[in-house]
């Protein structure tokens, strides 16, 4: 019974904007090897723009979006790390400045025509629910502030996965770097059929030999 209620409570509160989602607040377990995490991904709704703010404590990223789900402003908040950032979009290019690790950074990325997808997980709900196959986009590598090109593909099928102790109808989606990077990384990610709410995250975050990262909804 707790299984459906924390589902239901996700669905009613993240329905609606960017494609399928709308506001609310969800928690998820980031697990790497030993490590686990606890972090909440939140949705607010302003006029046209949503807003999507990721917490995990010490760490705080937040993205404003626009009704595609593409993204044209990002800011990170890392006191630990001295890093304090925004990238903001301008045609086709995205403008970084601020902290980063203790140096002052004011760079210009070229993103081209591509669409800038941050947050995959809730980022691409346009893309889940139209007919296409692929997507090619463009993001910034974090630990770098490097632009990356990345494409995304639905599998052919919904699969069965487990959520919070429930069978799921999920559409899987697989991410790599575009180009010959796509035969030697790849990540995986879950969505709920009915309504795009992201449910599980699978992939390596870091160098060969990296234990894998799992993200998997809680609440």
């Amino acid at each position: 019974m707790r299984t459906k209620k924390i589902l239901l409570a996700c669905f009613v509160l993240l329905t609606g904007s960017i494609g399928a989602v709308s506001e609310g607040t969800c928690k998820y377990l980031e697990t790497c090897g030993g490590d686990k995490k606890n972090f909440t991904i939140k949705i607010e709704v302003v006029g046209d723009t949503t807003v999507i703010l990721t917490d995990r404590g010490s760490e705080k990223y937040t993205i404003f979006c626009d009704s595609t789900g593409a993204n044209f402003r990002w800011t990170t908040s890392i006191p630990d790390e001295k890093t304090e950032i925004t990238a903001s979009r301008r045609g086709s290019f995205v403008d970084i400045s601020g902290i980063f690790k203790g140096d002052s950074i004011h760079k210009t990325l070229e993103a081209g025509a591509y669409l800038w997808i941050q947050p995959m997980a809730l980022s691409v709900s346009t893309f889940i629910r139209s007919g296409e196959e692929k997507l090619d986009f463009w993001m910034i590598r974090p630990d770098k502030l490097s632009g990356m090109r990345m494409t995304v593909e639905k599998a052919d099928k919904p699969v069965e996965i487990d959520v919070c102790g429930a069978k799921i109808s999920a559409v899987e989606v697989k991410k790599t770097v575009h180009g010959l990077s796509s035969l030697i990384w790849k990540s995986h990610y879950w969505f709920h059929e009915s309504d795009d709410l992201f449910l599980k995250y699978e992939g390596v975050n870091g160098i060969p030999g990296t234990p894998k990262t799992t993200v998997e909804l809680t609440e």
